[in-house]
């Protein structure tokens, strides 16, 4: 097994941070994932979640440590945003940004303001 890992002191890989995002999202009843395949057969960009929560869409892109989201994932952000949806870039020191979405959600019936790719477009 192995003892947990910790951010800011370990090396951790996106596969953690998925883990991570995942035993978020399985927390809450009303809410509904996807995770599209990351191979040929999926559309280069597409987010490493897809949302859909009380009605209303949001997705997940992952990273770990400094990696930055690539211009087809920014594109993809923007999209969901146009389409009134939001856009999370989540790594292992950005986890609790989920769980505050989750909350939210549930507690309010809409999506919180604020969540975009903007910071990352050059």
């Amino acid at each position: 097994m192995g003892r947990k890992l910790i951010p800011g002191t370990d090396r951790i890989g996106e596969d953690w941070v998925k883990k991570e995002v995942k035993a978020i999202l399985k927390k809450y009843p009303s809410l509904h994932f996807f995770m599209p395949p990351a191979n040929m057969y999926g559309k280069s960009g597409t987010h490493d979640f897809i949302v859909c929560q009380q009605g209303l869409f949001w997705t997940i892109e992952t990273k770990a440590g400094r990696n930055p989201p690539t211009d087809n994932q920014i594109d993809f952000a923007e999209n969901i945003s146009d389409a009134g949806g939001i856009s999370l870039c989540i790594n292992e020191h950005t986890l609790a940004e989920v769980e505050y979405v989750c909350t939210y959600v549930r507690d309010n019936g809409t999506l919180p303001a604020g969540h975009n790719f903007e910071a990352y477009r050059k």
